[in-house]
């Protein structure tokens, strides 16, 4: 059967037409959708918010009830700032992916400061280039290690197991690995959240730059936390801002 030319290109061009219709509609509903979501997360951002500033212009900004004991204690144990001495408990490897971070990283975290205020908790001295493989990469970013964190909510454990210390662990089985505490000495454990329901707001239940921590009571100098191992920071000179490490967030 003949078919001429410009039956041809009718169909071409009705094809191509519908094709664009398609894809037209394809990138509407994923534009629907992404906007959708976002606008579900800057919601639920936005109460976070709210939650956040009317804590923060409460009077009683210490919700975690400290007794007057226990805020001397904080003050002279864990505001300051800290920087990674040792790694004194590594995970136990599993799998193909690495549990720790490599021997090049240890020495690369010695560039990197914790500094912990009462009404902040972040980082100084990382740069986009502090690590060398993409690994440490991963896993500094995946225990807490990438932002700040403002107005946390400091709680205090005195009933710590010091032969049974739960280390997170991402690829254990229910994310927790048990070892006992490497040093003679009473542990007191020192978290910290948002001081939201996570309930209701589950995004923020997730990992925060030094939200585990263990103090020496007998100790001001030293901290242990839980980064991907048990870590050991030493105090810094209170050089920060003035000279020492750069304020990078």
């Amino acid at each position: 059967m003949f078919i001429c030319e410009e039956t041809i290109m009718k169909r071409i061009a009705k094809m191509g037409v519908t094709i664009v219709g398609l894809c037209a509609t394809f990138l509407l509903g994923a534009w629907y959708a992404g906007r959708v979501n976002f606008l579900e997360k800057q919601e639920e951002i936005e109460h976070i918010r709210e939650h956040i500033q009317k804590r923060g212009q409460s009077v009683d900004i210490c919700e975690n009830k400290f007794t007057e004991e226990n805020e001397i204690f904080f003050e002279e144990h864990v505001m300051g700032e800290w920087s990674f001495s040792e790694r004194i408990i590594p995970l136990e490897e599993r799998g193909m992916y690495a549990s720790n971070f490599s021997e090049q990283a240890v020495k690369e975290l010695e560039n990197v400061w914790i500094v912990l205020h009462e009404d902040v908790a972040h980082r100084s001295g990382y740069r986009w280039d502090t690590f060398s493989e993409p690994e440490d990469i991963y896993l500094y970013a995946a225990y807490g290690g990438v932002g700040p964190v403002r107005y946390p909510v400091y709680h205090i454990d005195n009933n710590v197991d010091e032969k049974r210390i739960a280390l997170r662990d991402i690829n254990a089985d229910g994310g927790v690995y048990y070892a006992p505490f490497s040093e003679e000495c009473e542990l007191v454990h020192v978290t910290y959240d948002l001081g939201c329901d996570e309930e209701q707001y589950p995004s923020v239940n997730t990992w925060y730059l030094a939200d585990d921590i263990y103090v020496d009571p007998n100790n001001t100098e030293v901290l242990y936390m839980d980064f991907c191992g048990l870590w050991k920071l030493e105090r810094q000179l209170d050089t920060y801002g003035s000279g020492g490490k750069s304020e990078l967030w």
